[in-house]
């Protein structure tokens, strides 16, 4: 069993789940559940965590600033070659 509980920043979100879940059938279930219902320690670690997928989020967009990636002139992207 895999449980997870988040606070929504917006109507989308993306789920990352176990390696161990792959190839199996999986039931996703959402609802709203009260604050009460939480411990304090969750509460601080979703608070934690949040902060720290930011501060990630931060040196990513500073790393790709830094070394962007140059690429040919007349490069075309051609999706047929992906697949090959």
């Amino acid at each position: 069993m895999y449980r997870q509980i988040i606070i929504p920043e917006s109507n989308s979100f993306l789920l990352n789940l176990p390696a161990y879940f792959v190839g199996r059938k999986v039931e996703i279930i959402a609802f709203q559940t009260d604050k009460e219902d939480i411990p304090e320690s969750d509460l601080r670690k979703l608070v934690n965590e949040r902060h720290d997928q930011k501060q990630r989020l931060e040196k990513l967009l500073q790393f790709i600033q830094k070394n962007p990636i140059r690429l040919p002139r007349n490069y075309r992207f051609n999706r047929d070659e992906l697949y090959e």
